[in-house]
């Protein structure tokens, strides 16, 4: 497609038989942005925060499976679904609630979370206290699992040069944590907020948390999660 953009893209990398998981960059955007791809049960293919990727990193994708969903995990998140429409018209859009309407400003919409099919492989929780603005996905295989989520949690390393003294600042960088300007603009109610990110902490076999935006979460991940909840 003549107006299909790339951008400096990692490798599509393995979690499970039916997860896998990219690291981006956009020009001149030290946050990095991160893109998941799930294979349901009936080998349909979901695409989480979609990322364009050059021929051959599309094609890689094209064999898991039909393209069957793409999902905009927030307002913030929907640079690239439009193209991927484009290239994938029969693929229905799906956000959650809250940010509907803005998604909707650039690409049509098919449906919210609620539409998300059930599925032993990923299911979608909406994040409570969010205002259904955020949801997560939970991704499980063999016995662990990985919660996929957009902005309600960063885990940005400290940086240098211009934006990364910004984002430093702005409280956005180091470490695990729900940023102020989360806080601010997302979690509208912090008990709800908080209780769920302690529910997800009790999964078992929690393994890792995938935020949208650079590093995973790994290692005691419950203990991660409930200490992010008692700093909120």
């Amino acid at each position: 497609m003549s107006d299909w953009p790339t951008y400096d893209n990692g490798p599509l990398e393995r979690i499970s038989d039916h997860h896998w998981h990219l690291l981006g960059y956009l020009p001149r955007n030290g946050l990095g942005r991160t893109m998941d791809v799930f294979r349901l049960s009936d080998g349909r293919v979901v695409i989480h925060n979609p990322i364009c990727r050059d021929d051959d990193g599309m094609a890689e994708i094209e064999a898991l499976g039909p393209i069957a969903f793409l999902i905009a995990p927030s307002a913030m998140h929907r640079t690239d679904v439009p193209h991927w429409k484009a290239r994938y018209p029969d693929a229905a859009v799906l956000c959650p609630a809250g940010c509907r309407e803005r998604v909707a400003q650039v690409v049509d919409v098919a449906g919210q979370y609620d539409a998300f099919p059930t599925d032993p492989n990923v299911h979608v929780q909406v994040l409570e206290g969010t205002g259904d603005a955020e949801g997560v996905f939970v991704s499980t295989a063999d016995g662990e699992v990985s919660l996929v989520v957009a902005d309600a949690i960063f885990n940005l390393p400290h940086s240098g040069g211009c934006a990364g003294i910004i984002v430093r600042l702005i409280g956005s960088s180091g470490g695990p944590k729900v940023t102020p300007l989360a806080k601010r603009a997302m979690v509208k109610d912090k008990a709800a907020f908080t209780a769920h990110l302690r529910r997800l902490a009790d999964l078992p076999g929690l393994t890792r948390v995938l935020p949208a935006h650079r590093e995973p979460i790994e290692g005691d991940v419950a203990a991660v999660l409930r200490g992010i909840a008692d700093r909120l």
